[in-house]
């Protein structure tokens, strides 16, 4: 689908790049439908609002956050586990909901 409307996948986001796998992105076909019809919207005068919202140093810590492992722990028979922050775990021992220390995790 992508390919039809001129965003080709690519892991390396550039020509030659791997089309599948768990990070691909895309690039831009040249003089493919959706360069042409971004540049028909240029010429037009439609300008796409666009905002960072973090800088660099800023993105490149919350993607390592996001990636860290979480710890979880059952109120009940305080058992441990590890795991991405978010997952919902169930103690299979005591049948409770295990919970992290962290709140902001």
């Amino acid at each position: 689908m992508m390919k039809a409307v001129g965003l080709i996948p690519s892991d390396t986001a550039a020509p030659g790049g791997k089309e599948t796998g768990q990070h691909v992105s895309h690039y831009i076909e040249a003089n493919g439908a959706f360069d042409r019809a971004c540049a028909e919207l240029v010429k037009l005068g439609f300008i796409v609002p666009y905002i960072e919202l973090w800088t660099e140093g800023e993105e490149k810590t919350r993607k390592k956050k996001a990636a860290s492992k979480t710890k979880y722990t059952c109120a009940s028979c305080d058992l441990n586990v590890w795991g991405k922050p978010e997952i919902k775990v169930i103690c299979g021992a005591c049948m409770e909901v295990m919970e992290t220390d962290n709140p902001e995790d």
